[in-house]
Formats: structure tokens, C-alpha cells, sequence
């Protein structure tokens, strides 16, 4: 068989962007999940309090980034580079999104 002239080897396209973008998505949607469970927990909102919905409003934001984040870390999953840093953002991603479907569950298992 003959080589074929002109054609080159497939190289990994770099999508570190992407790895790095689901990483920095991935931490404030921890960190929005974090707040209301700290609150939650020591006692200071209640069901009657007047910050539910800005609980409401935290744990949306925590799932909409995270969904940003799990996409962005899939995207990057292939890299050339950043491939660590992708897991990292999917693995932090997927915490928010868990959380969130759980505590969706007991809210309609309870109502």
C-alpha cells in the first residue's frame, strides 16, 4: 500500500476554555448550594422565613451553573489538554445537580 500524501495524523483538538470555564462554573454553583444549607441548618430560615425565596433563587442559580458547567467539562473531556481539569468541573458540577434533585423529590414525596 502506498502512503497517502497530504493527510496528517488526527491530533486532539485543545479545548482547554472549555475545562477551564466548567471548573470556574462549577465553584460558585458549590458555593450557592453551600448557603442555604448552612443557613438551613444553624437554624436561621425556617419555612415561614422571609428568605426562602431567596433560597429559591440561590439553589436555581447553583443548578443553572452547574448545568453550565457539566456541559462545558463534557465538551472538554476530549482535550488535548485540560482533561483533569474537566473532570474536576464535571465532578464539582454534578454536587448542586444531586442536591437538587433530591430536594425536589422530598418536596413533591411530602406535599
Amino acid at each position: 500500500m502506498e502512503p497517502q500524501v497530504g493527510l496528517t495524523p488526527k491530533r486532539r483538538k485543545d479545548r482547554y476554555a472549555f475545562a477551564l470555564s466548567s471548573f470556574i462554573l462549577s465553584i460558585p454553583s458549590f458555593i450557592f448550594l453551600i448557603i442555604p444549607v448552612i443557613l438551613i441548618f444553624s437554624g436561621r430560615v425556617t419555612r415561614d422565613s422571609q428568605y426562602i425565596g431567596r433560597m429559591n433563587l440561590l439553589l436555581f442559580l447553583a443548578c443553572a451553573a452547574s448545568v453550565a458547567g457539566l456541559l462545558f467539562g463534557f465538551m472538554a473531556l476530549n482535550s488535548s489538554k485540560g482533561k483533569r481539569l474537566a473532570i474536576t468541573g464535571i465532578i464539582i458540577s454534578l454536587i448542586p445537580i444531586h442536591f437538587y434533585y433530591y430536594a425536589f423529590n422530598s418536596v413533591i414525596a411530602n406535599s
